[in-house]
């Protein structure tokens, strides 16, 4: 799957939302196969925000078009692309016309400007939900300049929800002193 621009990540994001969506590890490497992603991927370490029962995969190759990917409770969740980063006027370029390609395919859920001049949009379309946002460049002084970054998700709605539910948790139970 090699991404030529905005429309054609809306077309592959629409292909998946309407497909049978995977659950277990057989059905996605099947499903990435059946829509021209790349299966492999290594396993990322979360260290301090480490999830008991969410495994997360970075994708194998720098290809833009790879996905990452994460599971939890043994149930796929959803897809990770960082797709375009570099200086901030072409990015910002591709972000915002992904953004309307998606707008113009989708009802949208929601969107908010950053004051940093990024953005981040959100779609729903039965059980899939797309998080899109645009990272804009930004100076940290001594230690460099990030460069202008795309960040987009596509999930299944119900399982990222229990594992958001879950991270909520998790978090209040590491907020409270230790009671031995």
């Amino acid at each position: 799957m090699t991404f030529a621009g905005p429309s054609e990540v809306a077309e592959l994001l629409e292909r998946l939302m309407t497909s049978d969506w995977p659950t277990s590890e057989l059905e996605r490497v099947h499903w990435f196969g059946r829509h021209g992603l790349e299966a492999e991927g290594a396993e990322v370490d979360m260290g301090e925000h480490e999830l008991p029962g969410r495994r997360v995969y970075g994708p194998a190759s720098q290809n833009v078009e790879s996905p990452g990917w994460h599971t939890f409770r043994n149930e796929f969740v959803g897809l990770v692309w960082f797709l375009w980063s570099g200086k901030d006027g072409w990015v910002r370029q591709l972000a915002t016309e992904l953004r309307d390609e998606l707008n113009g395919r989708l009802e949208p859920l929601d969107s908010d400007d950053d004051p940093d001049g990024g953005f981040n949009a959100r779609w729903i379309r039965d059980e899939c939900r797309i998080d899109c946002y645009l990272h804009a460049t930004r100076d940290f002084g001594a230690l460099g300049t990030s460069p202008a970054v795309v960040q987009l998700h596509l999930d299944h709605a119900h399982r990222a929800d229990a594992l958001e539910a879950e991270a909520r948790r998790v978090a209040v139970l590491r907020s409270r002193p230790f009671k031995p």
